[in-house]
């Protein structure tokens, strides 16, 4: 993982990334495998942050964008009107 921002006001942090992995595959479930896939997705983590220690996490990633990575999805599964 990567991180290309990270921004500190009061007790809150936010640090925007972009995270990369691969499986060396085929990785196989009830719809059939998953072959080899290298997948890169940006994703944003906020800390709440009280005497030193990090009290709370929430973090979010572009799930729609690595399950095409993936081939789970079709490529034009998000469009909008």
């Amino acid at each position: 993982m990567q991180s290309t921002n990270i921004v500190e006001s009061g007790d809150l942090v936010v640090v925007e990334s972009r995270f990369t992995g691969s499986h060396a595959g085929p990785l196989v479930d009830p719809g059939g495998s998953i072959p080899a896939t290298d997948v890169e997705a940006p994703s944003v983590d906020v800390f709440e942050v009280r005497g030193g220690e990090i009290v709370a996490h929430r973090g979010s990633f572009d799930n729609l964008d690595l399950m095409t990575q993936l081939a789970l999805v079709s490529a034009g599964a998000a469009t909008t009107s």
